[in-house]
């Protein structure tokens, strides 16, 4: 994990029809142009949501992302150009009004190796807390929780900045850009993980803190599969 790089996550909602094999290759295209337009020792990761996410069933007001593409590199400006045009070359797969550019940089809690699967959860702030304040109790006491829950390999922060998502998604052609972070466990084993947590004493501790500071009825978490 990098915690240095500026990092740009496209959240991608696949239109209806468009099926999985269809959806990986066009992630797996994007890679490769992505790659070649960032500046030396860029990098990308495309990712696609499991076809049987066991969060599917979660309580939310907006829908989860079929494909997540992750730019990183030390010049942030060059990730906004990077993405420029994308959503003329993916509107007929990807609705590009419900996909959305987060930009921001990564604050590792639990750091580890690369591994094949990954919670994401894309978190939205309640409206008495501004993004600082979200931010500020995010970082001191959430985090604790994130840093001792069972069955992960790591945990990471993403802390988006508002201003660098918005020129980002502008940039992309697509519609969304205000979530204020996301959470990302880093998974050895999808079903491993979901034991744990149902034995885990401290899991209805750790949800009733995000009501102190997250929007959750508008907030959505999936669990994707990276591609390699």
């Amino acid at each position: 994990m990098d915690s240095t790089a500026s990092k740009l996550v496209l959240l991608l909602a696949a239109r209806g029809g468009v099926d999985r094999t269809e959806l990986e290759a066009l992630l797996r295209d994007e890679t490769k142009l992505l790659r070649s337009r960032l500046p030396e020792g860029g990098r990308v990761a495309a990712f696609l949501r499991l076809e049987e996410d066991p969060f599917d069933a979660a309580p939310t007001r907006i829908r989860a992302f079929e494909g997540t593409l992750e730019l990183r590199c030390d010049a942030g400006d060059a990730l906004a150009s990077a993405v420029d045009g994308f959503a003329a070359r993916v509107a007929d797969r990807v609705h590009t009004d419900l996909s959305a550019a987060l930009s921001g940089v990564d604050d590792t809690v639990v750091p580890c190796e690369q591994t094949p699967f990954r919670f994401q959860y894309v978190m939205r702030r309640r409206r008495d807390k501004s993004h600082a304040e979200y931010l500020d109790h995010y970082v001191k006491i959430h985090a604790e929780f994130g840093r001792i829950t069972p069955g992960i390999e790591g945990y990471v922060q993403f802390h988006v900045d508002p201003e660098a998502a918005r020129a980002a998604a502008a940039a992309a052609g697509l519609g969304g850009w205000s979530a204020d972070s996301i959470s990302e466990l880093h998974l050895g084993s999808v079903q491993g993980f979901l034991d744990e947590i149902a034995r885990w004493s401290r899991n209805g501790e750790a949800q009733a803190d995000e009501e102190n500071f997250v929007d959750r009825m508008n907030s959505v978490m999936f669990t994707s599969e990276e591609l390699t």
